[in-house]
């Protein structure tokens, strides 16, 4: 499994004292600087399999710092909508809680695994996408996703042409960086490999 991940640009206009916050996680039909294409439906069958289980909020996508949970997702016609809560009793999350208010934080970013894709042209067309994770990051890469209200914080910060285009940039090359991470993982573990006699494998 490759593990990818796809940001989203985050503004708020309000940010709720207990932490909770909403706003587009995914947008669908707009294509982004990695060439792919989130088609509608993409999300249906994963939001599905999740039942109950609630989605966990990351920080900058290190499991190992979870932050909050996902309480409420809407599949539209627009994109996947999303109601969000920061567990504010962690320190991580009371962080991340006062840089959204300040608008230092730039995006939301999901963390999944392509299903079923269809190439074009140069283009990804992801007709269903496992959702592993959502997390907030420092910088969008995809302009048409964002937090849409964030209760009690000041207004989103206006980006200059030069802040979104280095925003941009830089989550394309973290999502580059996963995906040359995972497939080095993937690359080890077959050297480490053992043959059916018990010896390990060499190239």
């Amino acid at each position: 499994m490759e593990k990818l991940f796809k940001c989203f640009e985050l503004k708020q206009s309000s940010l709720a004292q207990d932490g909770t916050f909403e706003g587009m996680a995914a947008v669908y039909g707009n294509r982004d600087l990695g060439g792919d294409v989130i088609e509608p439906g993409a999300f249906d069958k994963t939001l599905k399999d999740r039942g109950e289980k609630k989605i966990p909020i990351l920080w900058q996508h290190d499991a190992n710092q979870t932050i909050g949970v996902i309480q409420e997702t809407k599949d539209g016609s627009a994109g996947l909508f999303i109601r969000g809560k920061l567990t504010l009793a962690v320190g991580k999350a009371r962080e991340a809680y006062e840089l959204m208010k300040d608008g230092a934080l730039g995006g939301l970013s999901i963390g999944y695994e392509v299903i079923r894709k269809n190439e074009a042209r140069g283009t990804r067309y992801l007709k269903e996408i496992k959702l592993w994770e959502v997390s907030l990051v420092t910088f969008p890469m995809n302009e048409l996703a964002q937090v849409s209200s964030v209760k009690t914080g000041p207004a989103g910060a206006d980006w200059s042409e030069v802040a979104a285009l280095l925003s941009d940039v830089n989550c394309e090359l973290r999502e580059m960086k996963a995906s040359s991470d995972a497939r080095q993982l993937a690359e080890d573990q077959r050297r480490t490999a053992r043959t059916p006699d018990g010896h390990h494998w060499r190239p």
